[in-house]
């Protein structure tokens, strides 16, 4: 149930027309224009979750109406529906018996009016202007949620921000004069929208290389991913696994995409953004219960986290988790790759005992992880964005200049007044794309609130029970993809040759035949490069050798030789390189070793793809 409270100098209105047709008819008297004086004007809507609770989220609601009263004195309470407040409202009998039960409950104490369910009104209303006077909360079960009214943030109030640039200066904002840093302090606070800078060059490029597009029989912002994707996709999930398990010492873990809205911790974490959920409801005889998909993978771990015994001695403790989400992003928020409502994120999640652990471990993980991706993507990172409260921002000031310095790139430091959600401090890492269109994919977080709603708890040295502070690190798979689609489409811009890194590049090496007779040659070379840990196919298809070749190169293949009399007579191959522009001769192992330096110290698969190419369907009809 959604709730808004304010306290007014005076409210009116008055009921014109319904609705909805299966309200009952208003009386001649009813119909009348209504003006109530030093009133608290409770605007409800009650939603789809509220259904079978009624009584109990009532109950909830007039308690925390005469909370309200209790502070603000109003001479009477008048309840006004307000369909509006909600996404999701309940059936209308549902919203008529909750607002029937607290008009009773509140009746007890207090002068109440009600105006019309279901009727379409005008009003007129003078709020009082005092710090109480705008109060809103959401109600889940026997959860009250407060929501900040004062204007800041998503994730809390800002106070300042500064700059710190590479060379050890702090610059207030009117202070910067790079463009670049200006563009992503204006995205950063939302002055400019991820749309303003024009369409996504990624959007036809995930087509034309048969990456992913739209899902035609699903919700928006949901894609399907074609194999080649999927295949980027899945070394992706690998680099995860790499940097959080391999490399930061965590264990994995699998948990359920529903659950279900009982649990304090699940409602609290919920009720910060209650509208981003998707509702899923089991079969026919269940059809009371409700669950939502969940939109991190954070309920799941808390889960683990809270019913694993721990001490001391097992921290810092991590589990890590290849994590698919859902969040109702709203229909103008969806960007391509960028923003969807369906995501994959590779997520860490690490117990730590305290803020000085937490500290030690944040800076490896921005090392190891945050970092980490950007050097294995071969991307540069432009910005660091660091959110935090400014005693936690003193304390660390010379760590965060030693950060600028050593990597050679600004800081934008937003510093909070009062945080809204459970972090106290996180970094996002940030790239341009060819549009100078900032691009987040990946995040480190310090979390000190989640412990306590969930009563996550460690046994300490002497032997008492202590919340730990718990780091998150992830990245979002969909937009890394779209990140080096936008930077490979910048190097087309620059007179470079766009391409993927060699590692994640479906197809490392295609062998094109001249002619028939070659054929079967280019076909040994390909099971041998294969064999050697290259993934390489031959493109045997029924066309000329010149559009053989532009084929590859459009698709971006790292790798293009071409086989001839030449050849097969000499085992020399015609090599084109991709990064270089160049043309060269090489040996079937030069070739090969070469790939293999490209790829050293990154994730491998094994080709899923037939070596012909005649016999690879065609997902893209543009192709």
């Amino acid at each position: 149930m959604r709730v808004l409270l304010l306290h007014s100098d005076f409210v009116e209105f008055q009921a014109l027309k319904k609705a909805l047709k299966s309200v009952p008819d208003l009386t001649e008297d009813e119909k009348k224009p209504r003006r109530y004086e030093e009133a608290l004007v409770v605007f409800t809507s009650v939603e789809k979750e509220d259904e079978g609770k009624e009584e109990s989220v009532a109950r909830k609601a007039v308690e925390e109406i005469k909370n309200v009263a209790d502070q603000v004195h109003p001479e009477r309470i008048v309840l006004y529906p307000f369909v509006h407040l909600s996404s999701e409202p309940s059936k209308p009998d549902t919203a008529i018996k909750v607002l029937g039960l607290m008009e009773e409950m509140l009746s007890t104490n207090f002068e109440v009016h009600r105006a019309p369910f279901g009727y379409y009104k005008a009003f007129d209303i003078k709020v009082k202007g005092h710090p109480l006077s705008e109060l809103s909360r959401t109600i889940i079960g026997d959860q009250v949620i407060e929501e900040e009214e004062e204007e800041g943030l998503e994730d809390g109030i800002m106070e300042d921000l500064y700059v710190i640039m590479p060379d050890g200066r702090m610059l207030k904002r009117e202070q910067v004069d790079d463009p670049g840093v200006e563009k992503a302090i204006k995205a950063e606070l939302g002055e400019i929208s991820e749309a303003s800078f024009g369409k996504p060059p990624h959007l036809e490029l995930m087509k034309r290389l048969e990456i992913a597009d739209r899902e035609p029989i699903s919700d928006a912002g949901n894609l399907r991913y074609y194999p080649n994707g999927a295949f980027i996709a899945e070394l992706l999930s690998r680099l995860g696994w790499k940097m959080a398990v391999e490399d930061l010492g965590g264990m994995p873990v699998r948990t359920p995409y529903i659950i279900g809205t009982d649990d304090p911790g699940v409602q609290r974490m919920m009720g910060k953004f209650p509208e981003r959920t998707y509702r899923v409801l089991p079969g026919a005889r269940e059809k009371k219960q409700e669950f939502k998909l969940r939109p991190a993978c954070d309920y799941g771990v808390w889960s683990v986290f809270r019913d694993a015994v721990l001490t001391h001695k097992n921290l810092p403790f991590g589990l890590y988790e290849f994590d698919i989400i859902w969040r109702y992003e709203q229909r103008g928020e969806l960007l391509g790759m960028y923003r969807l409502r369906n995501a994959m994120m590779p997520n860490f999640h690490e117990m730590t005992k305290d803020i000085d652990q937490a500290f030690e471990r944040f800076l490896e993980h921005i090392d190891k992880f945050a970092l980490a991706l950007y050097h294995y993507i071969e991307i540069e990172p432009s910005v660091i964005v660091l959110n935090c409260k400014r005693d936690f921002y003193n304390e660390h000031l010379e760590t965060f200049k030693m950060w600028a310095k050593k990597l050679k790139i600004p800081i934008i430091v937003k510093l909070f007044k009062k945080m809204k959600t459970y972090k106290i401090a996180w970094i996002d890492v940030l790239a341009f794309d060819n549009l100078g269109r900032p691009m987040e994919v990946d995040t480190v977080q310090m979390d000190t609130e989640s412990p306590k709603w969930w009563g996550i708890t460690y046994i300490d040295e002497n032997n008492e029970e202590k919340y730990p502070v718990i780091l998150h690190t992830g990245f979002g798979v969909d937009r890394t993809i779209a990140a080096l689609l936008e930077h490979a489409y910048g190097a087309k811009q620059k007179g470079e040759n766009s391409m993927l890194p060699v590692w994640l590049s479906p197809i490392q090496v295609r062998f094109i035949p001249v002619g028939e007779k070659h054929l079967d040659y280019a076909v040994e070379l390909a099971k041998k490069a294969n064999a050697l840990g290259v993934r390489a196919d031959v493109d045997d298809r029924d066309q000329s050798l010149g559009k053989r070749i532009r084929y590859a190169e459009r698709h971006w293949i790292p790798y293009a030789v071409v086989v001839g009399d030449k050849e097969v007579e000499s085992g020399n191959l015609s090599v084109r390189i991709r990064k270089t522009g160049e043309q060269v001769s090489l040996s079937l192992d030069e070739v090969v070793a070469r790939v293999k330096k490209d790829i050293e110290g990154r994730p491998y698969l094994p080709s899923p793809f037939p070596v012909r190419l005649s016999r690879r369907p065609i997902f893209v009809a543009s192709n």
